[in-house]
């Protein structure tokens, strides 16, 4: 399924043509192909980078002409004798979602706010958390990756210093898995055969390498894993999210991210991000 932009024509010569956005309706989208060095600082720090990693050295590289290099999003890799990037963080989540974190997120690169993830934006109605990603199953130093595609955990957080997500996520809350529930919109919790309980990715065989994928979650099967007893049933604000490899050599590009009401289906790049749900127009 191809999701873009639809264009509405009117019948009249001397009419306008609008640009509505696309069917899974999103308060909230960012598009990291729009990157420039200016817009990022990779390194280690809740409140110093963007996006920000657990360890430097667990990187490949993090200069900017090689985090850039593919031209459509960020790119990180796992070294040769490391096992994990760590926690990957738009910004990261550091136990306290505030303004400096958000004010990590660049005006140039978000839908239509300079104030990081806008208020309401992830709520029961747009609950649906989505990243676009591309696993590759060779890395930039010509090693096979594919191996490695099976660990992956999200994080949303909240000003209390709530986790949603990581193991409480999927099916029944507090469900030990923490795979999206969709891929390419796709539900595939209704059959995990052959799948990894934490990525979602198939876990042999390279047909969903090297190709843009939509990783969907649904809030509403998370709670806060401080405790595991917090559910997710209101909007929050201000938001924090991280993403987690851990599990061996991995090469992935992160595209970006949106927030829905619907689940997107196969997105085409680069990430539509100039029409919003009219509620954050």
């Amino acid at each position: 399924m191809k999701i873009g932009m639809d264009i509405g024509t009117s019948k009249s010569p001397d009419a306008a043509t609008f640009e509505t956005g696309p069917a899974y309706n999103y308060s909230f989208a960012m598009d990291f192909s729009k990157l420039t060095a200016d817009d990022i600082n990779v390194g280690t720090g809740g409140n110093a980078n963007f996006p920000s990693i657990t360890s430097a050295a667990r990187v490949i590289s993090i200069a900017d002409a090689d985090v850039l290099a593919g031209g459509d999003g960020i790119l990180l890799e796992v070294p040769t004798g490391e096992t994990s990037i760590g926690h990957i963080g738009f910004p990261k989540t550091d136990g306290t979602a505030d303004a400096t974190d958000e004010n990590l997120i660049k005006a140039s690169f978000t839908s239509h706010s300079n104030d990081g993830i806008p208020d309401g934006s992830l709520s029961p109605t747009y609950r649906y958390l989505s990243m676009v990603m591309t696993w590759h199953s060779v890395n930039s130093e010509g090693t096979a990756v594919a191996n490695y595609n099976q660990n992956g955990h999200l994080f949303v957080g909240d000003a209390a210093g709530n986790l949603y997500g990581d193991n409480h996520f999927h099916g029944d809350r507090g469900h030990p898995n923490d795979h999206p529930r969709y891929i390419n919109g796709v539900d595939i919790s209704q059959d995990m055969t052959g799948r990894s309980t934490s990525s979602g990715m198939l876990t042999s065989g390279t047909d969903e390498f090297d190709i843009p994928m939509t990783f969907t979650w649904d809030m509403m099967d998370a709670e806060s894993g401080s405790g595991g007893s917090t559910e997710f049933t209101a909007s929050i604000d201000p938001a924090e999210m991280r993403y987690q490899h851990t599990g061996g050599l991995a090469s992935v590009t992160f595209h970006g991210f949106i927030f829905s009401k619907q689940v997107p289906g196969a997105v085409t790049l680069p990430i539509h991000t100039s029409r919003p749900d009219a509620a954050f127009a």
